[in-house]
Parts: structure tokens; sequence; C-alpha cells
């Protein structure tokens, strides 16, 4: 009998916050999203990475096909690449320290536990004459270099500072010719070739300290491309390098202001970030000191899988853990906005919003209460 009457209170008391939680709802003053989109109820803007835990780069995984988007002012979707994974390095343009070449990427991988720690992670790029690995973020060829002492007492000897200097094409294309020039480069060997989009999409090839650097890829294009006008470019520090874990850069991409690089899974798949699943779809924003905000843009029904197990056990009885997501989906719509300085409404922590665990955290019981 006294536990009929526990589960009726449970019962009774989700009523009740399902009501609060539907006239704040429908109450006007309904806060708008972190980008200043059109305001929803479905989706939440989630900080996995942000402030103090913000990345110098990323690494995402995912063994299926995923799209490379960004929106343009009146928020239409761009698709800028598509790739087959399993993995890519997301990282931001910038002088690096390389070392190589390597004949394979096997070899070069092999290498990568010798990587200083103090410099971050590195991940295998291939260029020209082989595989290299590439770490390291400096604002000039001076810093860069300061750092080759590293490397040596590493045990990475055949180290040297790779500059941001790079050719691009005078012309622009359509995304599908650009990726077939890259295709063309690459079979005659110029590996570093890629597909860029400043607005418009352009092919891209070289990585030098300076503009001398990048004559003997000028040539080579040239030669295997003849109508093709490249034209010479310097750094520029909010530039993106997307880099398949084989080796090839896919993509770089011109951060626009409020045209961040989002990806995605296109058949709906659950990708991951720093080996940690989440849902939805993953933006990087770069902060004022140049590293990388990681959001999840994902719906709502799908953040309170990942909240309600780690607020109450998901073990517990269904009517109170339907309570508890009645509970955490009106904080979520309450609180939506309170990192917008930072691009997204909610974090992952207790102490400041609610408790997140990601996919991992999920479970068949608390799952079936949201």
């Amino acid at each position: 009998m006294r536990r009929k009457r526990l589960i009726r209170a449970l019962q009774n008391l989700t009523y009740v916050l399902a009501a609060v939680s539907l006239l704040f709802l429908l109450s006007p003053g309904y806060p708008t999203y972190a980008d200043s989109g059109v305001p929803s109820h479905n989706t939440i803007r989630i900080g996995l990475y942000h402030g103090v835990q913000s990345l110098p780069g990323a690494t995402i995984a995912y063994p299926g096909e995923v799209r490379f988007i960004t929106e343009n002012f009146f928020g239409e979707a761009i698709e800028l690449a598509r790739d087959f994974g399993p993995g890519w390095s997301v990282r931001r343009e910038a002088v690096a320290l390389a070392v190589g070449p390597y004949s394979s990427q096997w070899q070069a991988e092999q290498n990568i536990a010798r990587w200083p720690v103090s410099m971050g992670a590195a991940f295998v790029s291939r260029e020209s004459d082989g595989y290299y690995l590439v770490g390291g973020v400096f604002v000039s060829v001076e810093q860069a270099s300061a750092g080759l002492t590293q490397l040596i007492m590493a045990g990475l000897g055949n180290a040297r500072v790779r500059g941001a200097h790079h050719l691009r094409s005078a012309m622009s294309y359509s995304r599908e010719e650009a990726e077939q020039l890259v295709s063309i480069l690459q079979s005659f060997g110029v590996h570093s070739a890629r597909v860029v989009y400043d607005g418009s999409f352009r092919l891209a090839a070289g990585y030098a300290t300076d503009l001398y650097g990048l004559s003997a890829t000028e040539q080579q294009i040239s030669a295997i491309l003849p109508q093709v006008v490249m034209q010479s470019f310097s750094p520029n520090f909010r530039r993106i390098d997307v880099v398949r874990n084989d080796g090839r850069t896919i993509l770089t991409y011109d951060y626009m202001p409020n045209m961040p690089l989002r990806v995605a899974a296109v058949d709906s798949g659950i990708l991951s970030v720093e080996g940690r699943q989440h849902r939805g779809t993953y933006e990087f924003l770069l902060t004022t000191d140049l590293r990388f905000n990681v959001i999840s843009i994902m719906d709502v029904e799908d953040y309170l899988k990942a909240v309600v197990p780690r607020e109450m056990p998901s073990l517990w009885h269904i009517e109170a853990l339907k309570a508890q997501a009645v509970v955490a989906r009106t904080y979520t719509q309450a609180s939506r906005g309170k990192h917008a300085a930072s691009g997204f409404d909610l974090c992952t922590f207790s102490s400041c919003c609610q408790a997140y665990g990601g996919v991992d955290w999920e479970h068949p019981n608390s799952s079936a209460a949201v």
C-alpha cells in the first residue's frame, strides 16, 4: 500500500511539473538561442569544450560518411566537403613543426609517442615528398625554430619548421570542379593540394615558411594545370584545416564571422570528439585566443537522455525518472542562452548547469522516462 501511494505521489508530481513547464514555454519573453538564431524548443546548443577546456585542435571519429558545412548570412547550409572516416583532425592554420619525411603513414604513426606533450598532439600529414608528423601552434617561424631542440631531444632529429604560406587559385570554382582539380594534382604527386573555401571554392597547395619556398610547388602545378593561375597567400591564423587521418588535408576553411565550421554524419549517426560520443552536429567556434570552443547542436530529447541518468540513478523507479526528466526539461528551456557570450546555451557541469554525460551515460530506463 505504501509503495502504491509513493508511485501515485510521483505521478502527481510529474503532472504538476509538466504543467508548470508548459506554462513557462508558452509565456512571453522566451529566451532566444545563443547564436541569435530563430528560437526553437527542439534543439539546444551544448558547450562540450570551452573556457579553460577549449582545444587547440580537435579529433573527430566516425566509421561512415560525414559532411563539413557552414551557413551563409541567410541561414542556408553550405556543404564544404564530404568524406569517409574513420577520423579527422580539425586544426587552425599556424606555423608548425614537421618531422619526416617517412615512407608510409604507418612509419610516421610509430613516432607519435615520441612527440613532446608540451607541444600538444601531433597528426600525420601527407605531402609531396612523403608523410610527416606535424604539431605545435606557433605565431612565427622564429618561435617555432626554438622548439626544434625539444624534438631533437625526443629522438625526432629529422625536424623542420613548416610554414603557413600557401598557393591559392585566382579563379573560383564549384566545389565539384575544385575537388576534381585536387584529384588531378594529387595523382601527379602534389599531395598538399586541397580545396579552400573563402566564400568561394578554390584550389590550394603548398606549405612554406616564406613566399620563395612556394616556387617549386607553383612550377609543378603550372606544368600539370597550365590553365590555372596560382597566387601566394600569407598566413592567417583564423583559417581552419581539416586533415583526414591518412594525412590528406581535405579542406582549408577561411573562418568568417557568424559562419562557423560544422560537421555531421550523413546518415545521422553518432560522431565522437576527443574520444567521447555526443549526439547532434558539432560546431567549432574560434575563440579570441584562437582556440576552439566545441559545441554540439542536438535535439532537446537527446540531450535529456544523457542528463537524467547523471542526475538520478537510471535503475530507480520509472515514475521517479519521469519526474526528474520533467525537472531537467524545464531547467533546459529556462536556461537557454546562459552562456551566450561563449556561443552556446548550457555547459556540461552540474555546478553550473546540469550534469551531462554524453552517449556513454544513456540507459534504456532513463531514456524511456524522457
